[in-house]
């Protein structure tokens, strides 16, 4: 399986067969270095044997992909689903939705977000947690962050990290030059976060001076 995804990146075949993109999809310990190389090998792996670009919560446990923002009412738990838009999938049988496929940029055919779905998938092929007491180590397995879950933290990154998703991938870079250029870039992100932060800072105290 290694093998034909390192054939697919060094382009000497066109595609990495459906069994193996499903593989990846659904065994968190198949492949998992993979979730970080591309943007484009990402999107391949997240590809079916139709065509459609779907995250792998729609794919294995929201098939019809119901819940969606659109679809909310006034009764549903949540206006927020993390799923801002409706499915745009064609099956082989039924033909093409309403909205046509590809025309929404940075939307997946289920209606999820790109770079959630990119990170989700990273965190979920690449983490692992140690037990204190027991020792023993483990992936996140069947594991699933829910969609809306998977936004807020998406977002929480973010913000805390400094970093945009397209910074987690490494592309053909090695993985210990890629860490340093992440890391880079996260720091003169945060330091530009420090510099504004401390300005508005800065002219929130000249203001308390004036009213006080």
């Amino acid at each position: 399986m290694n093998r034909s995804i390192e054939d697919y990146l060094e382009g000497s075949t066109k595609t990495v067969p459906f069994k193996y993109r499903r593989a990846v999809r659904h065994l968190q310990e198949v492949s998992p270095w993979s979730a970080g190389i591309s943007e484009e090998l990402t999107m391949h792996l997240l590809t079916t044997k139709f065509g459609n670009t779907v995250c792998p919560q729609h794919g294995e446990r929201d098939k019809s992909g119901t819940l969606c923002d659109p679809n909310v009412t006034e009764e549903s738990p949540y206006q927020v689903t993390g799923t801002p838009y409706e499915r745009v999938v064609f099956n082989g049988k039924k033909g093409i939705p309403s909205v046509t496929k590809g025309e929404r940029n940075g939307v997946l055919d289920c209606g999820c977000m790109e770079e959630d779905v990119f990170l989700d998938f990273f965190w979920w092929k690449m983490g692992s947690l140690k037990s204190p007491s027991s020792g023993v180590r483990e992936g996140w397995k069947s594991q699933r962050l829910d969609h809306r879950a998977r936004a807020f933290m998406v977002r929480e990154w973010k913000f805390r990290t400094g970093l945009e998703v397209a910074d987690i991938f490494r592309h053909n870079y090695h993985p210990l030059e890629a860490n340093v250029i992440r890391l880079t870039t996260q720091i003169n992100n945060l330091r530009r976060s420090l510099d504004k932060a401390e300005m508005k800072w800065k002219e929130e105290q000249k203001l308390s001076k004036r009213l006080y």
